[in-house]
């Protein structure tokens, strides 16, 4: 009887053990999901500074040959 009682107590805690490794795997897999998000939204972010710079050099250029253009016709 008491050797019936330690299988039992050895499975459930073998059971248990199976449920945090699950768990734990998910977790894991979740957080390398969220790593990955991150480096998309960092290069994202980066891309949309690239155009900002971009857009801001064709607007500077435009300033100035509008106050080019403008300086000639006085």
């Amino acid at each position: 009887m008491e050797q019936e009682a330690q299988k039992q107590a050895q499975l459930q805690l073998q059971e248990a053990l199976e449920f945090e490794q699950g768990l734990l795997i998910e977790r894991e897999e979740k957080i390398r999901q969220i790593e990955s998000d991150i480096l998309d939204v960092n290069s994202i972010m980066m891309q949309i500074g690239t155009m900002i710079n971009e857009q801001g050099d064709v607007v500077g250029k435009l300033k100035s040959h509008h106050l080019h253009h403008a300086s000639t016709l006085r």
